[in-house]
């Protein structure tokens, strides 16, 4: 069992180091890792604390190296306390860190290689995910959409890349090694070209206790109600094992909300 927790933005939780501690107390029950995603803007500062408090594997955000893309992709002058945060991140420990690039044609597909050149020269993963219909602004179209075999094809005319054996089996990125033995690791994520949903068993609590097993799907389950009315009985494994279940061969394409009004 694993736990990422992401969002919105983690870093701006108050008290995050005590959930984290909280958190890696699951550690004798069966979890095995405890995984954070961030925009990496205020991360350096925290990094040496959030390792301590339990904090196995962190993903940075990052969608371009140029200061204006990514001025213009995120809205924030923050490229270098991201890259600051990535080397706070090694320093302090981190295995395996990796960096999660969406890719959107007409705004950075013009920087894929560039962005397998830092993977292989920081000895980190780098996943090139496609641009996904997710957003609660409207502003995905299939015409931004910049498919993971091209991608590929990209990367590996500059830098010969090799299919890692077993990729993606359990998880959610095809891996790939650069051919010349090169430190460092592409992975892509393809959820519109080609869905690992047939292979994906995630449900996601969201942060007022409510779980959704797919990131795409608009319905939700209050767990947190099922616990309190249950007095926190031990009926939730079945509640999960179900949820695990309900899962569906791929996601729809029609552009969907990302935010789900709770109506309360």
């Amino acid at each position: 069992m694993k736990d990422t927790t992401d969002g919105g933005e983690p870093m701006v939780r108050k008290g995050l180091g005590v959930l984290i501690a909280q958190l890696a107390c699951l550690k004798p029950l069966g979890l095995q890792e405890l995984a954070m995603i961030t925009n990496g803007s205020s991360f350096a500062n925290k990094a040496a604390q959030l390792r301590s408090s339990g904090l196995n594997r962190i993903t940075f955000s990052l969608d371009s190296l140029k200061p204006g893309t990514f001025r213009s992709i995120t809205g924030s002058d923050k490229l270098s306390d991201v890259l600051d945060s990535i080397e706070a991140a090694r320093s302090a420990g981190y295995p395996n860190i990796k960096v999660n690039a969406v890719i959107i044609r007409g705004r950075n597909d013009d920087e894929i290689v560039d962005l397998a050149r830092f993977a292989r020269r920081n000895s980190l993963t780098v996943r090139f995910i496609e641009f996904m219909p997710l957003d609660s602004g409207h502003i995905w179209d299939r015409k931004h959409l910049v498919s993971a075999a091209e991608i590929r094809e990209k990367i590996n005319s500059a830098f010969p890349i090799i299919l890692k054996n077993m990729s993606r089996r359990g998880e959610t990125a095809w891996r790939y090694g650069f051919a010349d033995g090169s430190a460092g690791e592409i992975g892509l994520i393809a959820p519109v070209t080609n869905a690992f949903c047939g292979d994906c068993s995630r449900i996601r609590l969201t942060a007022d206790g409510h779980i959704r097993t797919c990131l795409f799907s608009s319905e939700e389950y209050d767990v947190r109600g099922l616990l309190e009315a249950a007095d926190r009985e031990p009926k939730s494994p079945t509640l999960f094992v179900l949820l695990s279940q309900e899962k569906h061969p791929a996601i729809p394409l029609a552009p969907l909300h990302s935010s789900i009004p709770r109506g309360r």
